[in-house]
């Protein structure tokens, strides 16, 4: 096919409303997120919850492995808590070209580690989720005001 035919086919489809995927490696997306800050006797205790999408494009050519690392809670562009990922049960970590899986991860930082963690009681906080594949190192973001104080 000439390069002229080819254009032309990709406008075609473009115009007919076809998306074409041009995702060839892992894409994560945070859907939903709530932040929770309670007190314990050792310190306050910084928790999260985030719903999440994690594909991998039908044109990739091979498969990924999404590797949860960490998750980093900041408030006002200020780091307030890093913690490790909880894997769902039922996580599926090999991601086939075109597939894409849905998961609910949650974390805890230990007791009186966060740093300031009160900051996040009334704000907007942020939430990154680090992760790897075998070759990537990526980050999900999301935003959220669904922060509960006690």
């Amino acid at each position: 096919m000439t390069r002229r035919a080819l254009v032309a086919v990709a406008i075609s489809l473009v115009g007919a409303g076809c998306a074409i995927d041009t995702e060839l490696g892992l894409d994560v997306v945070i859907h939903s997120s709530m932040v929770d800050v309670r007190a314990e006797a050792e310190g306050d205790v910084v928790g999260v919850t985030f719903d999440s999408t994690y594909r991998v494009g039908e044109h990739a050519p091979e498969a990924h492995r999404l590797m949860p690392q960490a998750i980093d809670v900041l408030a006002g562009g200020v780091l307030v808590a890093t913690m490790t990922p909880n894997r769902p049960p039922g996580f599926v970590a090999n991601v086939m070209p075109g597939q894409s899986f849905s998961a609910t991860f949650t974390g805890e930082s230990r007791p009186g580690a966060a740093s300031d963690a009160r900051s996040l009681c009334g704000a907007e906080a942020t939430i990154l989720f680090r992760w790897s594949d075998d070759t990537f190192l990526g980050m999900a973001e999301a935003t959220t005001t669904a922060i509960t104080c006690d």
